[in-house]
């Protein structure tokens, strides 16, 4: 037999317990899980009540997940998410963002308090007698409180006055100041015959006497509540925590449903109302926000005037309790915390370990959250539309942003400030929708929130849900939130106001965009300062630009946000033509930009006349910053195009603009939708490696047929292949008479650049790149022919224009020097210019009005031959192999041009036969004779003239002086830069690509012809 000890027994024993205190544990958990039964006795005597409440469905909203401890505080990666978002966060902060948990009550008793004399703080006891017996109830309380009150008023009705005057006797003594108070006279002098609903602020007897508290604060208690004996000095020291210092304690509270977010999920279970303590039983017993505290407030003196701030009638007419809570936090952003219910004993499941920290009694049903908040609801219309204007997010509003981070990546927050910003707005508000052809995901055309200041303002919610309703072709359904601010007559008022109750909106919602009016004003720069202290993405459009960007519209917010990563500069050459640089810089003077910074460089030749000197001095250019740089030595178009910018990072663009191009108004528009379009966007990502820039300019022949320029229509090639009318277009030849070029490939041309002239520049040029069949190989000291050699290699292409009679964002005049007859060239001329788009037609005239995606915009090649982006990068491919002996880069390794430098082994024989023939050439090359430059010896001569010396005759008093005009006409003069040149000079350093196209004049003649309509 075993004995008693054996090991095997006592297992057996051991297992047994185990599985016993399991099933017992198991067992309580769902006794007080279950709605029906209250966690305690304490609990059970307080709230005889179910512990949530749906309000009605106008109010509802739905939650993305279940209540549960251990999601209650969002995970870490969604920590540091909002790290990024609001940095240094205080404590009450992140718990109100439910980024950090609370205190449960053992906690709270240690944590350490900022004040140590007591005895220095007075405080003022309000008391609303509602009946005898419960007024005698919190006399006594209040007399018998650890910590002693200094002044005690009694608001009551005249028929509880003498009642009142009576117990105030009783308790009145020289430590305790006691004064009745007949709240019929308080309505009678306050109201102004205006009538709120009961339980109202408006309605509240002692709200109109707060201005007169003389002490540090103030202990409010409505509803005939007496608190246990250390109920102010527990809460009084909480108070003098680091944690709760700016906080409004309570011990009763309520939790209203989210009211901001729509949830695209039905059958997700909506949010309701919860009732503190009473919904302890399933949150973590710890301190959290909430929406309002009930019962009893303790109020710092110094927190008296935020509370009398609103005195509006729908405000007033809110539940006193959501009035003092949302009062706080909307004008001081002090938040309501409700203190927790200790936990339940370990030993025993049916009784409380300890007494509350805050602990009130004769609390009875009919002032229990669950009846009084549903019935405020129902019976005050003012409440329900405050409700409804969606501008206080609840604290189930921020719980539900921890929890529904996807959702919340995709939201867009739009303000409107006022009627004529609401009419700006509306056209781009309204193509959020109707642009997308059901194209768009349906998260972001749910994640619209528009944001309005309200009717005070001349613009409110219903308003815009009105307008927008009654258009019929605007199909979207934002969210809508309206601060309704008051009439401020102060600007900076109104600003401030504006901004603090934004941000919450801001914090709760946590947009990824915020699109507003740029304009010189206070409202301007406070909303500034709030999305840059979110760190959220901004786009900020004058008024009147909107229109020019309703292709906004047209992107995803991930692409949206890179709106200020992108830099675009403008850099303008010029030499000495200062017409034509002055019409190109009053049309870059009269172009939108979108709101955005733009800097501009001009560049001026070393021969620039002083005329032009001058003007580019005295332009006055408020975009951005103005630079200006000027060659002291000749270098001709090369260098003066390739040396004029160089990028700084891979989000710096550059327009290059010769002096004799002029742009249109919305050239920076079309060049910053390309750009976000094409660069920015996930779904393009294939075009990041071979698009190398935009066009604004449209050609109207092409320049690279071997046999010279011929007339070209992209129609002509698009429409056969069923390509759209007016669709965009990608090709290899770039643009000289207006583009904007990316950087990574501008880099990458630089260094090839400087690689080809090196090795052309060297006794024995060792690389044979060329392009086969392309007429700039002709152009030896051009810079689009070593561009042209780099992009036929690499496959690179630029999108251009295709709009209706080539109506472009930049044209050519075409001026040259004085060598070209005017009359023999004006006809080509002609030719060359193209109409400007003055009126925004441009999204109109897309297909879809939407630039294409990259797999549907169509590809030429040199020549104006249509293919797909394959077989362009299998020619050069293959072409590679003939120029160059490396392997070729793959496309993800682009942008570094070495592997086309790569020259062949050289045959000996052939290299000392080339070295032989080049001595021999070279010894047949006389040499130039020396030349001496002589200067003549010239005397100066000082001449002074007085007008009123000389006579009628032009002879002076002294008869010994005689000025000689002659004399005067050869006096020395400075020398001028711009007149040292000749036409020869200039000639030789003008850009082949422009002695070509003189050369070929009678070609451009015949082919010169009325260009009909695009079809």
């Amino acid at each position: 037999m075993s004995t008693p000890r054996s090991p095997k027994r006592i297992l057996r024993l051991f297992l047994i317990l185990v599985f016993g205190f399991g099933l017992v544990s198991w067992l309580l958990t769902l006794h007080f899980a279950s709605p029906s039964s209250s966690t305690s006795s304490l609990l059970t005597k307080e709230h005889h009540i179910p512990e949530a409440f749906e309000l009605p469905n106008t109010l509802n909203l739905s939650q993305s997940s279940p209540w549960s401890k251990d999601s209650w505080v969002q995970e870490r990666e969604y920590q540091l998410n909002v790290r990024q978002t609001v940095p240094e966060l205080s404590f009450l902060q992140r718990l109100q963002i439910y980024e950090t948990q609370g205190h449960n009550t053992s906690a709270l008793l240690q944590l350490p308090t900022t004040t140590s004399n007591d005895s220095n703080n007075s405080i003022t006891a309000i008391v609303r007698a509602i009946d005898k017996q419960s007024l005698r109830m919190q006399l006594d309380a209040l007399t018998s409180q650890i910590m002693p009150i200094h002044i005690l008023w009694i608001v009551c009705s005249a028929s509880l006055q003498t009642d009142s005057e009576s117990y105030a006797t009783k308790h009145r003594s020289s430590k305790l100041e006691i004064l009745v108070i007949n709240s019929d006279d308080i309505f009678t002098t306050t109201r102004g015959g205006k009538v709120y609903p009961d339980q109202s602020a408006g309605s509240s007897p002692w709200l109109p006497l707060l201005s007169r508290v003389q002490t540090d604060y103030v202990w409010i208690l409505e509803d005939g509540v007496s608190p246990n004996s250390d109920y102010l000095k527990t809460i009084y020291g909480l108070m003098q925590t680091e944690e709760y210092k700016d906080a409004l304690l309570g011990s009763h509270a309520t939790l209203l449903p989210a009211n901001l977010n729509p949830v695209a999920n039905k059958k997700v279970a909506r949010s309701q109302l919860h009732c503190l303590p009473a919904a302890f039983h399933f949150l973590p017993k710890l301190t959290q926000p909430v929406d309002m505290l009930h019962h009893v407030w303790f109020l710092r003196a110094s927190w008296i005037p935020y509370l009398l701030m609103d005195r509006r009638m729908d405000s007033l007419s809110s539940p006193l309790p959501y009035y003092i809570s949302q009062s706080l936090l909307s004008q001081a952003s002090i938040p309501s915390i409700v203190i927790p219910p200790p936990p339940l004993s370990s030993s025993s499941a049916t009784s409380t370990s300890t007494t509350p920290l805050l602990l009130l009694n004769n609390l009875r049903s009919s002032i229990s959250c669950i009846n009084v908040i549903p019935a405020a609801y129902q019976q005050s219309g003012p409440w329900k539309r405050v409700l409804a204007l969606r501008s206080n997010p609840t604290a189930l509003d921020q719980r539900q942003r921890s929890l529904m981070t996807t959702y919340e990546t995709t939201k867009m927050l739009l303000f409107i400030d006022g009627p004529n910003e609401a009419k700006a707005f509306l056209p781009l508000l309204c193509r959020f929708t109707s642009s997308s052809n059901g194209t768009r995901p349906a998260t972001q055309m749910d994640s619209l929130h528009v944001v309005v200041s309200g009717k005070q303002r001349g613009f409110s919610g219903a308003l815009l849900s009105t307008i927008i309703n009654s258009t019929s072709d605007c199909p979207i359904k934002p969210v809508i939130h309206d601060l309704d601010l008051y009439v401020v007559s102060d600007p900076r008022g109104i600003a401030s106001q504006t901004s603090l109750l934004l941000s919450r909106l801001v914090q709760a919602l946590q947009p990824r965009i915020f699109l507003h009016i740029q304009q010189d004003t206070p409202m301007f720069h406070a909303l500034d300062l709030l999305a840059k202290s979110h760190h959220l993405s901004t786009i900020q459009l004058p008024a009147d630009e909107i229109k020019h960007a309703l292709w906004i519209s047209n992107l995803p917010l991930d692409t949206l946000q890179y709106w200020n990563h992108v830099k675009l500069d403008l850099v303008v050459i010029t030499d000495r033509r200062p017409h034509s640089l002055s019409r190109l810089l009053n049309s870059i003077g009269h172009s939108k930009y979108l709101g955005d910074k733009v800097d501009l460089t001009i560049h001026m030749e070393q021969s620039a006349d002083r005329v032009t000197r001058i003007f580019v001095n005295s332009f006055y250019w408020e975009q951005g910053a103005k630079i200006i740089r000027h060659r002291i030595r000749k270098g001709g178009l090369m260098p003066a195009i390739i040396e004029s910018w160089y990028p700084s990072d891979n989000n710096h663009y550059g327009v290059i603009l010769e002096d004799d191009i002029e742009v249109s108004p919305l050239f920076y528009a079309w060049a910053k939708y390309n750009i976000l379009h094409y660069r920015y966007n996930h779904d393009n990502a294939e075009a990041y490696p071979w698009m190398y820039g935009v066009s604004l300019y449209s050609p109207r022949n092409l320049e690279l047929m071997p046999e010279g320029r011929i007339s070209f229509d992209p129609n002509d090639v698009l429409l056969p292949a069923d390509y759209p009318p007016r669709t965009p277009y990608a090709s290899q030849v770039p643009c000289s008479w207006g583009a904007v070029y990316f950087p990574e490939h501008w880099r990458e041309f630089h260094q090839y650049l400087t690689s080809r002239l090196l090795d052309l520049e060297s006794s024995h040029p060792r690389l044979n790149i060329f392009v086969p069949g392309s007429r700039s190989e002709r152009w030896k000291k051009s810079w689009k022919k070593y561009y042209i050699e780099m992009v036929y290699l690499r496959a690179y292409v630029m999108v251009y224009p295709n709009f209706q009679d080539f109506e472009s964002f930049s044209t050519n005049h075409l001026e040259f020097g004085t060598h070209i007859k005017h009359d023999r060239a004006q006809g080509a001329i002609d030719s060359f210019v193209v109409p400007l788009m003055q009126r925004d037609t441009l999204i109109n005239q897309l297909p879809s009005q939407r630039l294409p995606s990259i797999e549907q915009l169509p590809v030429m090649d040199l020549w104006g031959k249509l293919m797909t982006h394959e077989e362009m990068d299998d020619i050069a491919a293959n072409w590679h192999q003939h120029v160059s002996a490396c392997t070729r880069r793959q496309p993800f390794d682009r942008f570094d041009p070495q592997d086309m430098l790569c020259p062949f082994p050289i045959d000996h024989t052939t290299a000392n036969a080339s070295t032989s023939a080049v001595t021999t050439k070279k010894k047949a090359v006389k040499t130039p004779p020396k030349t001496k430059h002589m200067l003549e010896h010239i005397e100066y001569v000082t001449v002074y003239l007085d007008e009123h010396q000389q006579h009628d005759n032009g002879t002076t008093d002294d008869p010994a002086v005689v000025f000689d005009m002659d004399t005067w006409d050869e006096r020395p003069e400075p020398l001028d830069v711009a007149s040292m040149t000749t036409s020869a000079s200039d000639h030789a350093h003008e850009d082949d690509e422009f002695k070509d196209l003189e050369e070929n004049w009678d070609v451009l003649l015949k082919i010169t012809r009325p260009q009909s309509p695009s079809t």
